[in-house]
């Protein structure tokens, strides 16, 4: 009754189809495509560009004796050239029934100058893609080598060439088809959340717009459901050949993105200026009282109180006004760090106001951050949202290095009135900002459960697969000796340096971080993950040796910089290991009872150091020497533990005692009996 040409997933071959195919039976001729550069025998031959493979197609098609109604199939990033293959038939002349467009929303880049910043893709390796889609079921375990490294390559030619092809039309505003566009996605594919609202976004490509949702289907339905797929698609090719066609729908609204340049400008402002205050206040307290213990207690409240109550931003955000938690986390920190500048200005500040400060601007992060990732959600139009984030997360990372530098600068320059004040003016903007933006009622992610039942059920998870368990207690003394570094370098500093100094050593681990992540999205991390995860602790503890052995400031920078540096890749392999070896449902699980070990270790790290400083002390010779011998020692602590990991099997060879996560043919609603499925099966 029915033609159906379709175009297959990014990396994926004409042979995609055939289950659907089979489905369908004589009742819909399906045409697969076979996409140039998909074919693992072919493998000098190269894809084209997306614009010459539709004039290709549409000559095909021409050429043909197709007599039925025409329809087009796109699944994932396929939908693009689906979409595109339409325009041109309609303009040709040829009658199109309607478009399909399954698994898939669009998906722009940022326009303008943030368009050719993020361009990091065209860096990251072949084997992350490959990580990402294994873990997403892309890649059959049944594939030869040839076969996942054509896949893989074709992926990203598709998923390139898509994303460019939705940024200049959205960018456009170009002819919509007349033919109808059904968007049809898997009840729990992750790759189209919120499609309930989103799907509208098709209006920009179509003047009527349908949306369908196929029952426990997750993102490769084509195989996994092609029976109920094959009834969904025979039934809407009927339904539109009997005239039955969606509601007119608007083009969606492409407005926005002033509003978030306009906020993300200010909560960058904002986060600056937290860190700054985080910064001077430890100086503050160490300088005060040469007592490291103070220090400590200082840097702790900076941090633990975030990570414990985070989960419960998240929570908040999930139920709450996301502007007003914003508007009321600025005003709060804005009225904490008010409160210092008048203790200051009367004389009256004590150590425990500083800590009662820094506390409450540390609870305050942990609404504020879930907050905002939430509501740019809201803000951006959510073609650009994986970009909009990418860049609010850059804006986190690069705080992390303005605010040790300018705030070195500052305090040896002005003092710590000056760096305060600084502080109360950047959440002043931060208020500013928010209130001069009225937030769209556009949906955004929610928690899937309860952290307190993603902690139980990833402890009974991680329980019943002891190396991960020994994973997690392994770097939970990796935590005990980070909390240590994070106390002890500002007295090592100190002792030879500036304040200044201090922000140069400071601003050189947040470029080790950035650089260790640059080195991991273009190397792609070692063949043997848990190699990697392990010897990159080894390379952690040389740059915490170096910054304990030698009393110079450039040292201590360099040691910095390895040290973090080698922590940015280490937590690479870390995450490539949970990604492959748990299932994407049960990951946030594992995460949490990871982050919760993690944090059960540092304030441990964090008390300690004062006293076993003070213990080394009198076994050196030179001011700050016992915070340099414990760091030292911490070093070469880290050093060992990672040649003990190497040697530990459990450990060393995880990948091979623990199975790979094989994507459901079927997603359950239930993580409970998805977790018990996967501990049974």
């Amino acid at each position: 009754e029915f033609t159906l040409l379709c175009v297959p997933y990014g990396g994926g071959s004409a042979a995609v189809y055939q289950p659907l195919a089979q489905a369908l039976g004589d009742r819909v001729e399906v045409l697969s495509v076979e996409l140039p550069g998909h074919d693992p025998a072919r493998p000098d031959e190269l894809p084209l560009p997306l614009e010459e493979l539709v004039e290709a197609l549409s000559a095909e098609v021409a050429k043909s004796s197709i007599s039925r109604p025409v329809a087009v199939y796109g699944h994932c990033v396929g939908s693009a050239p689906a979409v595109a293959l339409a325009r041109r038939l309609e303009a040709d002349g040829v009658p199109v029934l309607g478009v399909i467009a399954a698994g898939s929303l669009p998906s722009a880049r940022l326009p303008g100058l943030a368009r050719k910043l993020f361009r990091s893709d065209r860096l990251v390796s072949d084997r992350l893609f490959r990580d990402a889609l294994r873990a997403s079921g892309g890649l059959l375990d049944d594939m030869d080598e040839a076969a996942k490294a054509t896949a893989v390559r074709a992926m990203r030619h598709d998923s390139t060439q898509a994303q460019e092809w939705f940024t200049r039309e959205l960018a456009a505003d170009g002819p919509r088809l007349a033919a109808p566009i059904l968007c049809l996605v898997g009840e729990r594919d992750r790759a189209t959340q919120l499609h309930e609202e989103r799907h509208a976004e098709w209006g920009a490509f179509a003047s009527r717009v349908g949306h369908a949702v196929l029952p426990r289907a997750g993102h490769y339905f084509l195989r996994h459901q092609a029976e109920p797929l094959a009834a969904l698609v025979f039934g809407q090719l009927r339904r539109w050949s009997d005239g039955e066609l969606p509601d007119p729908v608007r083009p969606p609204d492409r407005t926005g993105l002033r509003s978030f340049y306009t906020v993300a400008g200010g909560q960058f402002a904002s986060a600056v200026g937290n860190a700054l205050s985080a910064f001077a206040l430890g100086i503050w307290a160490y300088q005060r009282s040469g007592e490291i213990l103070d220090l400590a207690l200082v840097t702790m409240l900076a941090q633990i109180p975030a990570v414990l109550l985070t989960p419960l931003g998240g929570a908040l955000a999930d139920r709450v006004d996301r502007r007003r938690i914003m508007l009321a986390c600025d005003a709060l920190s804005g009225l904490a760090m008010g409160a210092l500048v008048l203790l200051m200005a009367t004389g009256r500040l004590e150590l425990w106001n500083v800590c009662l400060i820094v506390a409450v601007t540390s609870m305050v992060t942990a609404f504020h951050q879930p907050a905002y990732l939430a509501a740019i959600a809201q803000l951006v139009p959510k073609p650009y949202l994986p970009q909009a984030n990418a860049m609010a997360n850059l804006g986190f990372g690069a705080g992390n290095v303005v605010a040790p530098l300018a705030g070195g600068a500052l305090i040896g320059l002005f003092g710590l009135s000056a760096v305060i004040s600084i502080d109360v003016a950047t959440f002043a903007i931060g208020v500013g900002t928010l209130l001069a933006v009225r937030f769209p009622n556009r949906l955004f992610h929610r928690r899937e459960e309860s952290f307190r039942a993603a902690l139980s059920g990833g402890w009974r998870f991680i329980r019943r697969r002891r190396p991960l368990l020994v994973m997690a207690v392994f770097f939970a003394v990796v935590n005990f000796c980070t909390a240590l570094m994070w106390v002890l370098i500002t007295p090592i500093v100190l002792s030879i340096g500036s304040s200044a100094d201090l922000g140069v050593v400071t601003a050189a681990g947040g470029l080790g971080v950035a650089v260790g992540t640059g080195v991991i999205l273009v190397w792609g991390g070692s063949r043997r993950r848990a190699t990697g995860m392990i010897a990159f602790v080894i390379g952690s503890g040389v740059g915490v040796v170096l910054m304990g052995a030698w009393p110079v400031v450039g040292l201590v920078a360099v040691g910095l910089f390895v040290r973090l540096a080698c922590m940015s890749i280490g937590n690479a392999h870390w995450l490539s290991v949970i990604q492959t070896k748990v299932g994407p449902d049960l990951q946030g699980r594992v995460l949490a009872v990871n982050v919760m070990l993690a944090t059960a270790m540092q304030p441990l790290g964090f008390l300690s150091a004062g006293p076993l400083a003070e213990w080394a002390e009198p076994l050196t010779s030179r001011p700050g020497g016992g915070a340099a011998a414990v760091l030292l020692a911490s070093g070469v602590l880290l050093v060992i533990w990672g040649l003990l990991g190497l040697r530990h099997r459990p450990l060393h060879h995880i990948e091979d005692l623990i199975p790979d996560a094989a994507p459901p043919s079927e997603a359950a609603v239930d993580l409970n009996a998805i977790q018990e499925k996967v501990l049974n099966g």
